[in-house]
């Protein structure tokens, strides 16, 4: 279950898998235990990890495994249920004036990334969100990087205000 909501993020290319060894011995055995559908779709998400980090490596990753969960290691290491409770969280994009900037973002964007940033924020992937000033955000960014994904919604809250 927690495999196949991954998988359905990589299909809507919100994030990309990669994995440590496509010939390890393990990892195989579990891909021959999948149904044949599921084969192919492990197959094509895994393919289009690997097209889409040749073309252009990603900036953050994280390691899934079934150990628990590591934070402070580079990458951080997260178990599979860890991994779908931050995959299924959006990705905040902090600006001064979450209208203003988001259009703004958007005017300056190549039509292919306008849609992608427009297609995300419809389905709820990306968050444009007000960061306030500049003192503000300068205090709220760091705290929003510390911040674990699996921290319930209802701790989040303005730094400033802290």
């Amino acid at each position: 279950m927690a495999l196949d909501v991954i998988a359905m993020h990589a299909m809507h290319e919100k994030h990309r898998v990669l994995v440590e060894d496509d010939r390890d011995e393990c990892f195989l055995e579990w891909l021959r235990a999948l149904a044949p559908a599921h084969q192919d779709t492990w197959d094509v998400i895994i393919r289009r990890g690997y097209q889409l980090e040749a073309r252009e490596p990603a900036r953050r990753s994280i390691m899934v495994v079934s150990a628990s969960t590591q934070w402070t290691n580079t990458p951080p290491v997260l178990s599979i249920q860890e991994a779908v409770i931050f995959l299924n969280r959006p990705f905040h994009i902090l600006l001064e004036d979450a209208v203003s900037d988001r259009e703004f973002l958007l005017r300056m964007a190549l039509p292919e990334q306008q849609e992608f940033f427009i297609d995300q924020q419809l389905n709820g992937h990306i968050i444009f969100e007000n960061g306030g000033g500049l003192s503000v955000s300068l205090r709220r960014g760091p705290w929003m990087l510390r911040r674990r994904p699996t921290m319930p919604e209802s701790e989040w809250h303005d730094v400033a205000d802290a």
